[in-house]
């Protein structure tokens, strides 16, 4: 069975270089935030992946997602790569904001360390654990989701998603997996399993994928696969293979960007039929 479509928008803002990907692809109210949730309606997304970063009014944010998608789910992360001054004030804001059809990540990624977060992955998931107590106190119905890489099967991998597991249990809904082409090292069929075996009890999604077109890293890992709707096809026929019932399958990022100043990478949706 064909998981729903996801469009994830990509709300990073990088620590070394200062980049800030909501405002390189215009994903912010009176932009084009507006516009890129009507947009993906048309071609074909379901539910979305967002962010709630405390650099801007996340109402405002909110609010401007909800005028367009009144009804379907939303995912949004509190943490993305960037560090808010007051971790436990914004994600208290947030739980007062939230309704039943949003669903909360704490801290995107938070194994993935000093590299791209600025933290070690141990600091990242104390910060979403206690985020996540400091949300539930405001807000008890409010439901988690977890994402971070999945590229291999080993244990390390699943490190910091064992520690939330382990402390919110039923509070976490999903289990999230971010796979992207350049870093693929086993076949997503074989990681969504791991995924499953190793959490029985919660479901699994794939939070993440994307195809950057041109790029060596990706072409040499997937020989054949040449384009974004080559990869699409391929995560497909891998989730199939995989017999795992996802929630959703996510292409993130929706909209081209760049980890760097200058021009935004093909690296978007193909608007896949």
């Amino acid at each position: 069975m064909t998981p729903p479509l996801f469009a994830g928008f990509e709300g990073a803002r990088l620590h070394w270089n200062g980049v800030d990907t909501l405002i390189q692809t215009r994903h912010v109210p009176g932009m084009g935030m507006a516009r890129h949730y009507a947009a993906a309606i048309a071609q074909g997304a379901q539910g979305f992946r967002d962010t709630l970063p405390e650099r801007f009014d996340p109402l405002e944010r909110w609010s401007c997602a909800r005028a367009e998608v009144p009804n379907a789910l939303i995912v949004w992360s509190a943490v993305h790569f960037d560090q808010p001054g007051d971790p436990i004030g914004h994600v208290q804001r947030l739980a007062g904001i939230l309704g039943p059809r949003d669903r909360l990540i704490a801290v995107n990624e938070p194994s993935v360390g000093p590299g791209l977060s600025g933290q070690s992955r141990e600091d990242a998931t104390m910060q979403a654990a206690a985020m996540m107590g400091a949300a539930l106190a405001i807000n008890p119905d409010l439901r988690f989701w977890t994402c971070d890489p999945a590229h291999v099967c080993d244990d390390d991998v699943w490190w910091a998603t064992d520690r939330l597991v382990r402390l919110f249990g039923p509070a976490i809904e999903v289990i999230g997996i971010n796979h992207h082409a350049c870093w693929s090292d086993a076949p997503l069929r074989d990681v969504l399993r791991c995924a499953a075996d190793r959490y029985p009890d919660h479901r699994i999604a794939l939070t993440e994928c994307s195809w950057h077109d041109g790029l060596p890293a990706a072409e040499a890992r997937h020989p054949g696969i040449r384009s974004r709707r080559d990869w699409w096809a391929h995560v497909q026929d891998e989730i199939d293979a995989s017999g795992v019932p996802l929630v959703c399958a996510t292409w993130a990022p929706w909209l081209d960007m760049a980890w760097e100043p200058g021009e935004a990478w093909p690296n978007g949706w193909p608007e896949v039929a």
